[in-house]
């Protein structure tokens, strides 16, 4: 009973002296010397303006301290520019500093706290100078540190709690805001020197394009010494919901047994796993990261084999793809990764693409920087349409990555089949993208690897099919529907130049040499000028041009000394005319598809070519077989490929107008024929109808020029008409039986006028003609 007694005296005394204390402090308490020195100090120390608005008194429930109302703190050295508020705070404080007016801060618990976090141009934030980094507010220089006398606040907390509070974190840098809501957050204690503790952090991030609206939740314990450097957390458990850079129905986690960073030892994980799982449009996405350990000292750096694997799965689409990890060795600045493997298979509609690389791997944290070497490996395409069905590419590349500064650059070389193709890359940025390609082949047959295009294949088709078949089954031009969709659309955005070389290209069945174009690409046009090659026994040179808006391509070409006969046979499969000579062409169109493009092509053509022939009809046999049997009206015939007309010169010009071009001026010539004429050349619909004047010059050289000394005067009419392929000639027959007729009428007056003055002079005038006899009796 008298130890009982003696408990309860000391704890009567204990709650004497408590509540005693409570009515001193209570009496000795001045709010508002209290606000102003703390607002002084604040201004004091960071310049910055803080002002406690709401109401400032004692709280001794549930735990001694200051609680106050509203306030506010504006960024350094403008007092009108809010950095944060607060609707209400509760701070507690240990009691006996208090007695000598200084304050000892325990817990911290802060509701409706309000912030604009800024990160600048130049990559300094708006609260360096609170993180004693020397920042704040550009230009402003901080106060110098207080004396001892100013009875500084010591900073020992057992906890922090804040609750229902937003943030706007503003990067100028990448010109994005990001908006933090409902936020949430627990800690243990926190010092100046170590602590440890739980750390519980919840809240909701949204974001315009990229958009962002996702939930995050991170949970697990701390601890850190600031004197020694050592920072570390535990049982760490990282979630994240919603949509993220235009996925939807993310559920990211990280989960790490203990993450940590030492000054003196350096970085070290253990159990590291992150998952992540989404959507993209139809597209599903997982993918898996695990680090079962990772050790980054200043002296030497390991890490146990890392794996990773990412599956997408949807309509269009099927990707499994892996990498592995291993020989992992640096510091805690520098990597090494000795080995990283990367494998994968994807399905997309009809093509299908495997394979694996590998290589070393430096990274770099200061500066940043990641560099590939000695990447090898090999990838295969298979794709239904291919005429081999599948390609492999080995391939050798390196690449080095500065992502501090958004650049990169690297060179790449593999074979395809019997052609060595390299390139070389430099990104000036990453967003929007920048870069210089520069690509160079020893030779490429483009036919090999890409299907024919609808047009062609159609017109193969129709080369085959039998002479029965419905004319309605081909469409216009042997373009089967709306012909292949063209789309420039990926040129915007794009901030694109270089060269390409390419030693020998055979594309849509043209052979060149020696292609060098320079291209460049910028908002949303692409010109490749100059573009040269060499051809056919000749030479190109001229410029392309494509632009996204109005999907519209413009050509100038020049082709000089070129052999146009094996040119029309390897590009149009059609074998009309012979020679060599020059070919200009200046044309621009637009559209949608293949067939749009050609509705809608105008521009002008020009064509001079010299010792050639036209395949088709063989005029001569045809005057020869007029001579023979004349009879009226017209004898239409089809082409004979085995039949040719041989001229010396042939110039054309045309004015090509939404997919027609027409000619008025052609001039051919050969050593007995002439000839003129007009018409159009339909190239949509890949007709032509053409009517030429042929003009007989009759002499006794050149291709049976002998046997038409008596046509010379003539002139015929020759409708060229029909297909490109099958294109018809119709001579006026009856036109030429009038001519000839005429001309034997004119004979027999002659002779008998010759004969009238054979008689008159005594003498026969034989073979002399009419003139002869005329100018001899002048004489």
């Amino acid at each position: 009973m008298k130890a009982l007694k003696i408990l309860a005296t000391v704890l009567l005394g204990l709650l004497l002296l408590v509540v005693a204390a409570a009515a001193v402090l209570a009496w000795r308490f001045d709010a508002d010397w209290t606000r102003r020195r703390i607002e002084q100090a604040v201004l004091d120390r960071t310049q910055r303006t803080l002002r406690i608005e709401g109401d400032f008194s004692l709280a001794f429930y549930p735990s001694i301290g200051l609680k106050l109302g509203k306030a506010r703190l504006s960024e350094p050295a403008s007092p009108q520019q809010a950095f944060a508020s607060v609707e209400g705070a509760h701070v507690s404080v240990q009691l006996i500093p208090l007695l000598s007016r200084r304050v000892v801060v325990d817990r911290v618990e802060l509701d409706g706290v309000r912030a604009r976090i800024v990160r600048r141009k130049d990559g300094s934030f708006n609260f360096d100078d609170l993180a004693g980094r020397g920042g704040g507010q550009p230009g402003a220089t901080s106060a110098p540190a207080p004396a001892a006398q100013d009875e500084p606040i010591a900073l020992d907390i057992a906890g922090v709690r804040i609750a229902r509070s937003a943030a706007v974190l503003v990067d100028e840098k990448a010109g994005r805001n990001i908006e933090l809501a409902d936020v949430n957050l627990r800690t243990g204690r926190l010092s100046q020197a170590a602590a440890s503790g739980p750390l519980e952090v919840a809240f909701r991030a949204t974001a315009g394009q990229p958009r962002l609206a996702a939930a995050i939740q991170l949970a697990g314990n701390y601890r850190y010494d600031t004197a020694q450097a050592r920072y570390a957390l535990s049982s760490l458990d990282l979630d994240v919901q919603g949509d993220v850079l235009g996925w939807q129905q993310v559920r990211a986690a990280v989960d790490a047994g203990e993450a940590s960073f030492d000054g003196a030892q350096g970085i070290a994980v253990k159990s590291l796993v992150a998952t992540l799982a989404g959507r993209l449009g139809q597209d599903a996405l997982q993918a898996k990261f695990e680090v079962p350990q990772l050790a980054a000292a200043n002296g030497g750096s390991s890490a146990a084999n890392a794996t990773g694997s990412i599956k997408l799965a949807g309509p269009q689409r099927q990707l499994d793809a892996s990498a592995n990890l291993s020989g992992v060795q640096g510091s805690a600045m520098q990597w090494d990764v000795g080995n990283l493997g990367v494998q994968w298979k994807l399905q997309q509609g009809p093509l299908a693409s495997s394979g694996q690389l590998a290589g070393s791997v430096q990274a770099q944290l200061e500066p940043q920087r990641l560099v590939l070497s000695k990447v090898t490996g090999d990838l295969q395409l298979a794709h239904p349409q291919l005429p081999m069905k599948q390609v492999q590419l080995p391939l050798q590349a390196s690449a080095r990555l500065d992502w501090g500064r958004s650049q990169a650059s690297g060179e790449w070389s593999t074979r395809l089949d019997d052609s060595h193709i390299q390139g070389r890359f430099e990104l000036a940025r990453f967003s929007p993208l920048a870069a210089v390609v520069d690509l160079k082949a020893d030779r490429l047959d483009v036919d090999r690897y890409f299907p024919p295009s609808s047009g062609a294949a159609a017109k193969a088709g129709a080369t085959s099919a039998p002479a029965s078949a419905p004319a309605a089954a081909k469409a216009p031009g042997g373009a089967s529907g709306e012909g292949d969709r063209i789309d420039l659309s990926f040129l915007r955005g794009l901030d694109l130049r270089g060269t390409a070389q390419v030693g020998d290209l055979k594309a849509r069945n043209l052979k060149l040499n020696a292609v060098a174009a320079k291209f460049q690409v910028d908002q949303g046009r692409m010109e490749v000028n100059p573009l040269s090659a060499r051809l056919y026994g000749g030479s190109l040179a001229g410029s392309l041009a494509a632009q996204a808006d109005g999907n519209r391509v413009a050509v100038r070409q020049t082709l000089d000394n070129v052999a146009i006969g094996p040119l029309i046979r390897d590009f149009a499969q059609s074998d009309v005319l012979e020679g060599r000579g020059r070919l200009v062409l200046d044309v621009g169109t637009a559209g949608p598809t293949a067939q749009a493009m050609r509705q809608a092509l105008n521009g002008t053509a020009r064509v001079s070519l010299r010792d050639g022939a036209v395949k088709g009809i063989n005029l001569a046999k045809s005057l020869r077989q007029a001579k023979a049997m004349l009879k009226a009206g017209g004898q239409e015939t089809t082409g004979d490929r085995t039949e040719k007309t041989d001229f010396s010169e042939l110039t054309a010009s045309f004015r090509i107008t939404n997919g027609v071009a027409r000619s008025d001026d052609l001039d051919a010539k050969s050593p007995f024929l002439r000839a003129g004429g007009s018409g159009t050349i339909d190239l949509v619909h890949e007709r032509l109808d053409y009517l030429a004047k042929v003009t007989v010059v009759g002499t006794s050289k050149g291709q049976d020029g002998r046997e038409f000394e008596d046509l010379r005067g003539l002139t015929i009419p020759l409708r060229v008409a029909g297909s490109f392929e099958d294109p018809s000639f119709q001579l006026d027959w009856g036109g030429l039986a009038a001519g000839l007729a005429k001309q034997q009428v004119q004979e027999r007056v002659e002779e008998k006028v010759k004969e009238r003055l054979g008689e008159r002079l005594g003498k026969p005038l034989g073979g002399k003609s009419l003139g002869d006899a005329l100018r001899g009796l002048r004489r």
